[in-house]
């Protein structure tokens, strides 16, 4: 916990931070954190129009100095774990959503903005994918997937990263998309039903993608 605290006490500078455009997107709106003795980050930026914030996970909300370095610090909050796959879906049938809500509610308690990450990965599936889904099925437990998960937060999500890590030249595919499960299963074509799902489940979120660690992302919408 003391290394936690001693990353926020210098700014974050170990935390996932963002500087988004389209910050009129859904989701409550990232009003003013916790009052510290100076104005924190997240002031700072929207000061300049900027929306600064970072990622956590929900087994660190009970550290309380933490959380509330964190709601000072961040206008928005990225779900480290919570909103993957193998967080979500402990079976073929079943949903879990109680540590993304319980990220959801703090985001909400704090004024801060939420971004949904990740709807489609090639990573973090869980361990039932592989005797379950093919080529015959991957498009209805994909679209199944982004209905469920989007239909839930409708309304509270500023953004989603809809498709994480599409793109992995190393693969040497056609517009050097990477050659995931999804790829396999579905072809190219899973990358514009993902946005198109999404963007009928969740209307007033920005559709957003993430590169590869460290290559940044993008964001798109109608705000």
């Amino acid at each position: 916990m003391s290394t936690r605290r001693a990353f926020l006490k210098a700014g974050l500078g170990s935390l996932a931070t963002a500087a988004l455009p389209g910050c009129g997107g859904g989701g409550a709106p990232a009003g003013p954190g916790p009052t510290p003795s100076g104005p924190g980050l997240r002031d700072r930026a929207a000061a300049r129009g900027l929306l600064y914030g970072g990622e956590n996970q929900a087994r660190y909300l009970s550290d309380s100095a933490f959380s509330e370095a964190f709601a000072r610090e961040c206008g928005i909050l990225l779900p480290g774990l919570e909103l993957k796959w193998n967080a979500l879906r402990p079976t073929p049938q079943s949903f879990d959503f109680s540590r993304a809500d319980a990220l959801a509610d703090f985001a909400a308690r704090n004024g801060m903005r939420f971004r949904g990450h990740a709807l489609v990965w090639h990573n973090a599936l869980p361990s039932w994918v592989a005797g379950v889904i093919n080529q015959g099925n991957a498009e209805q437990f994909m679209v199944e997937h982004i209905n469920t998960v989007c239909g839930h937060y409708a309304g509270r999500m500023h953004s989603w990263n809809v498709v994480n890590e599409a793109i992995f030249p190393s693969d040497g595919l056609p517009g050097d998309l990477r050659f995931s499960p999804w790829y396999f299963w579905l072809g190219p074509e899973y990358i514009p039903l993902a946005y198109h799902t999404a963007a009928a489940a969740d209307p007033a979120a920005l559709l957003g993608a993430a590169g590869n660690e460290g290559e940044g992302g993008c964001l798109a919408g109608q705000r």
